[in-house]
């Protein structure tokens, strides 16, 4: 009955204790110890049968005191760290970053304005915006010199961003590919760093001839335009591992390998 001495008995298996497990709708089960590693095949059989993909999150996702109702459940499935696939559109998609115009126009996007390094400035994060915040986009924010773009909301103004650049002289990258699994759109850079697409697009792809940097001493992806830094890229955390997992698996067989060959 130990939780420890189970994972130590099955090590390297993907193991969920207390485990949630939602539909697109609701959440159908809750409390529920899954082995993913043994499990997946048996859940996405379930799934089949009912119609419907399952959805597996953390006891405490989205809040330690989550309730039906207290919040949608399109936001609570962003925390997801495994669901199923069982129709032929559920797989990862992979497409090139600028293969089509990603902007979301709702308006519902808020950012914050002020001032960085003496000049005007905006930024956006996601975990305030309630569509669009969750477990798998934690940690990503976009801090850009300039007025905002038309269709972000400003939530607050006056604000001054101390965010600190980087002396050294970092790597060069650059944004490889576009990729939709499930409820999730990341931009994935080519040193395997991921960035929430609809951040991408309100941020980055208004910008003319941008180049990209990231340096061991910053976490943050540096963008520069005429040979200065005018914006921030914070990568997300992703706590589901199979989109990780696939994603950089795409990056070994396409741009890395390119790389190798070039």
């Amino acid at each position: 009955m130990s939780k420890t001495g189970y994972v130590k008995r099955h090590r390297g298996h993907f193991v969920v204790f207390n485990a949630q497990i939602f539909t697109k709708r609701m959440r159908v089960l809750k409390g529920v110890d899954l082995n993913l590693t043994v499990d997946a095949q048996n859940l996405t059989a379930a799934a089949g049968v009912a119609g419907q993909n399952f959805y597996v999150l953390h006891e405490g996702s989205p809040t330690a005191f989550w309730e039906p109702g207290s919040t949608s459940v399109s936001r609570a499935l962003r925390d997801a760290i495994w669901w199923t696939r069982i129709f032929p559109d559920d797989q990862d998609i992979f497409l090139p970053v600028n293969y089509r115009s990603l902007r979301h126009r709702s308006g519902s996007l808020s950012c914050t304005t002020g001032r960085w390094r003496n000049r005007p400035a905006y930024s956006i994060e996601l975990w305030t915006n309630d569509k669009w915040g969750g477990c798998n986009m934690s940690g990503a924010v976009a801090e850009i010199l300039g007025v905002p773009p038309k269709g972000l909301r400003c939530a607050e103004s006056g604000e001054v961003y101390k965010s600190n650049i980087s002396d050294t002289t970092g790597q060069s990258v650059r944004p490889v590919f576009y990729h939709r699994i499930g409820p999730l759109e990341y931009i994935w850079f080519s040193n395997g760093l991921a960035f929430p697409a609809i951040l991408y697009d309100w941020s980055i792809r208004f910008l003319d001839s941008v180049s990209f940097s990231w340096h061991r001493d910053n976490e943050a992806i540096h963008a520069w335009q005429a040979g200065k830094v005018v914006g921030l890229l914070w990568p997300c955390d992703i706590s589901a591992p199979q989109v990780v997992e696939n994603a950089r698996k795409h990056l070994r067989e396409s741009f890395w390998n390119r790389v190798a060959v070039d």
